[in-house]
């Protein structure tokens, strides 16, 4: 009974230094509701004695998997983040559990002077304060507070892993047991040991294939954006040298024709119809300055962002909106795009989201009179953020079904294959990114707003008042609907 109540002790300490690392790793607030954690592992840590006696060397891969599964029900997020920071986490946590053991051995030695049944129970209770007391040292250094951004810095975030999974592998060595069953178990470990490392080669070499495909996207947008613009730029010089031929030749003709006009209404001043002639050219010419003045001054280019590719997928959307007949507008915030460039670092993928999403409104109102978009850069509850607007019809419920999870469109025969909105889930989940769709917006030119919030919640939202999308929202993990977004 008392090893049972010394090794549960020695486990929910384990668990609740985990916990706290995970929670500053991934840049949680413990609230109350976080204390149920306590009785949780408890119940575990008492489970975890029995596995320890009869199967020890499965004790620390009991720990992570039980962690994991608890902080993924617990705190919603996509579970490769998850499994990634508890990684980390576990293996701060069995370099201060390692630490905590050889500060414990000086507290044994006066602890052989008690009586037999409460040394283990000295010992342990000091592994364990000495464990939390590091623990809560560690993550009070400003270096640490800040937490990590999964999807930030994928080189730097893959080789913390690595470093968490090998504090785990030492940690599993000295969980095994004495004897010749030793090696089979030391060989399990090391097979494990390259399935992880093989796993995460391969994830890296897919995620450098991806961001090649994507960088090879962005160049031909770009490229065709070049294109374009030269091909604007051409025909403008066009209609302005042939404006200019005409106002050249206007300029000479028209005051001759004016002072003809008006010495033959001289001629004939008490004629009335040569009195309503002469009024009819002055306002004539008022007209025509008039219309010179706003053909000059009239500007159609859409609000600048500061960042040169992003101006040029604005002006590609502009175009494809004219060619449509819809109705572009763009509100740029320079200080908030800016702000949302310092958050999705690789401005390759900022410029994805944009492309794509804003594709995908153009494409929603193409089919209707009076087509509306408009993309504003600016914030959402304090983070910058990304809104586009349009007055199309809502979300069909099939693509609310798999948005995130598979390519899915409506719009086939426009040209929709349903990669741009994947594509988009793949960026804003590397980034942490909120994804919020607002059904409910109080503006009569507009119908729906997709929001691309940069608050490093990862969120995914629906404020709908259609009963269907409630229900499809419940039955995913990923996905929520709200009244208040």
């Amino acid at each position: 009974m008392m090893e049972l109540l010394t090794y549960s002790i020695r486990f929910l300490s384990m668990f609740l230094s985990c916990l706290y690392c995970y929670t500053k790793l991934a840049g949680i607030k413990l609230k109350v509701i976080d204390l149920l954690f306590i009785p949780v592992f408890a119940v575990i840590s008492a489970g975890l004695y029995y596995v320890w006696r009869y199967v020890r060397i499965a004790v620390p891969v009991c720990i992570y998997v039980l962690s994991t599964v608890a902080f993924f029900v617990r705190y919603r997020r996509r579970f490769y983040d998850v499994i990634s920071i508890n990684t980390i986490a576990m293996g701060v946590m069995v370099v201060l559990m390692a630490a905590a053991s050889l500060c414990s051995l000086i507290v044994s030695i006066p602890a052989h002077l008690l009586p037999k049944q409460f040394q283990d129970i000295v010992v342990v209770a000091s592994f364990c304060v000495l464990l939390m007391i590091f623990t809560l040292i560690t993550f009070s250094i400003k270096r640490f507070k800040n937490g990590i951004a999964t999807g930030k810095n994928d080189e730097v975030l893959e080789r913390l892993i690595l470093a968490g999974a090998i504090c785990i592998f030492g940690m599993t060595l000295t969980y095994t047991s004495n004897g010749r069953a030793a090696f089979l178990e030391l060989g399990c470990i090391f097979i494990a040991f390259c399935c992880l490392s093989l796993i995460i080669w391969w994830r890296k070499l897919v995620s450098t294939n991806y961001r090649k495909q994507i960088l090879n996207r962005n160049v031909e947008i770009l490229q065709e954006s070049v294109a374009a613009c030269e091909d604007e730029r051409t025909k403008l010089a066009e209609q302005n040298e042939e404006l200019a031929k005409i106002i050249h030749r206007d300029n000479k003709l028209l005051p001759a024709m004016e002072i003809a006009v008006k010495s033959l209404c001289e001629k004939y001043r008490d004629d009335e119809q040569a009195q309503a002639l002469f009024e009819s050219i002055n306002a004539m010419f008022s007209e025509r300055a008039q219309a010179v003045e706003t053909f000059y001054t009239k500007s159609d280019v859409p609000a600048q962002t500061g960042i040169l590719t992003l101006d040029s997928i604005l002006k590609l959307l502009y175009g494809k909106a004219a060619e449509n007949g819809t109705q572009f507008f763009v509100d740029a915030n320079k200080d908030a795009v800016a702000a949302l460039a310092e958050k999705i670092t690789e401005i390759t993928d900022l410029n994805t989201l944009l492309c794509d999403l804003g594709e995908n409104a153009l494409i929603a109102v193409k089919n209707i009179d009076n087509g509306k978009v408009k993309i504003i850069f600016g914030e959402e509850d304090g983070f910058p953020a990304m809104k586009i607007f349009d007055n199309g019809a809502q979300f069909d419920e099939k693509v609310i079904t798999e948005m995130g999870r598979s390519k899915v469109t409506t719009h086939g025969n426009d040209g929709g294959s349903g990669i741009g909105l994947s594509n988009a889930f793949l960026i804003l989940n590397s980034y942490s990114v909120s994804f919020c769709i607002d059904e409910t917006i109080k503006d009569d030119m507009f119908t729906k707003c997709v929001i691309i919030c940069a608050d490093g919640k990862g969120l995914h939202r629906i404020k709908t008042e259609r009963e269907n999308v409630k229900k499809i929202c419940a039955s995913r993990n990923d996905f929520y609907s709200t009244e208040n977004l």
